[in-house]
């Protein structure tokens, strides 16, 4: 009896190291992933910032040379296009990244869960909590979408609405 429960003991601790380090190489695996993505993600907004802030010295010194209320509206209309362009961008990047991640935690996950003989449940269970995800991020996109349609319009409708001021006579 003694025998046996050394051996069940052994199996059991053997299972317990194979188990152990199957998950510790997983939660390694998908570090490095959020990692990597947070460093995509950084070098976006860096990139974003460092646009934008040209951007708008450009403009702000195209609005200074400006004389005349007709050539102002001109400047303005002008420099909210491709702000509204590279916001669009920056979102479809973003979308980008979370679709790889996606994919790339998705194989992580199916393939140690695998090893573990954990595929069937674990996968389907984890691939609703990805589907909703996905369902979220389409859903933000669409609002961030609707959201930008309205500014575009609403900056149309301000700069139609501002009148040159009457020169005296």
């Amino acid at each position: 009896m003694q025998a046996t429960t050394q051996a069940t003991m052994q199996t059991s601790t053997t299972e317990q190291k194979r188990n152990a380090q199957t998950y510790t190489d997983a939660v390694g695996a998908l570090s490095e992933i959020a990692l990597s993505n947070v460093e995509r993600l950084s070098t976006l907004n860096q990139n974003l910032a460092r646009a934008a802030l040209q951007d708008c010295l450009a403009a702000s010194n195209d609005m200074l040379a400006v004389r005349d209320v007709n050539a102002l509206q001109g400047v303005q209309a002008s420099a909210a296009a491709p702000a509204l362009a590279q916001f669009a961008d920056y979102l479809r990047s973003v979308q980008e990244i979370a679709v790889d991640s996606h994919k790339q935690v998705s194989a992580v996950l199916d393939g140690y869960f695998g090893t573990l003989g954990l595929g069937g449940s674990a996968g389907a269970n984890m691939q609703a909590g990805f589907d909703a995800m996905s369902r979220l991020t389409r859903q933000t996109r669409d609002v961030m979408n609707a959201n930008m349609s309205a500014a575009s319009e609403a900056d149309q409708k301000l700069n139609a609405s501002i009148t040159p001021p009457k020169k005296a006579a």
